[in-house]
């Protein structure tokens, strides 16, 4: 019986040094343990991602805004400059003059917005066409202001041929250049 007895105790130690089997159960969780770590760690990633992604997108907007704002205002700037126009034709210089003035302002002070804010691809190029054509617009509205203002405004004058003529080159001249670059104001929206 010695025997046999000694033989299962020799049989325990030798079993007791042999590293252990992970069971099944073991197994799997181990493995569900490293799945849910790594979709813990992809999680966390995607959402600072998500949130970095989300932040330049605002930004984008909101200079994209910036943009369509100052071209809307540069619009309507423009279109005052041109009813002031038609206010020199009717014989009211002082009101031309003072909208003139401001308007002209607002439009540069806006495209200036605008030319410090390019943030589309194509956008450099409209804003250097509306900086060419804005300054032959502006000469072309100050030498048909400067016709309109030497030419008398009395009552019955308004058939004379220089009268006409000033029509004409509103007509014919300044009208054409403001509708190409109020386009051009439009393409920057």
């Amino acid at each position: 019986a010695r025997n046999i007895g000694s033989t299962k105790s020799h049989e325990l130690t030798r079993t007791s040094s042999k590293p252990k089997a992970m069971s099944v159960r073991t197994k799997l969780l181990f493995g569900y343990l490293v799945f849910i770590v790594a979709l813990v760690v992809l999680g966390a990633w995607g959402a600072w991602r998500l949130r970095e992604m989300g932040s330049v997108s605002r930004r984008i907007i909101s200079n994209n805004y910036d943009s369509v704002v100052a071209a809307q205002e540069m619009k309507e700037s423009l279109e005052r400059q041109d009813s002031a126009a038609v206010f020199a034709l009717l014989g009211a210089r002082d009101k031309a003059a003072a909208q003139l003035r401001e308007h002209r302002a607002k439009f540069d002070q806006n495209f200036e917005k605008a030319a410090n804010n390019i943030t589309e691809i194509g956008e450099s190029a409209a804003v250097e066409a509306i900086r060419a054509d804005r300054q032959k617009y502006y000469e072309m509205f100050d030498a048909f202001s400067q016709r309109v203002n030497s030419t008398d405004q009395s009552p019955g004058s308004a058939t004379r041929p220089e009268v006409r003529s000033e029509r004409e080159a509103y007509f014919n001249l300044l009208e054409p250049q403001f509708n190409k670059l109020r386009a051009e104001c439009e393409h920057l929206l």
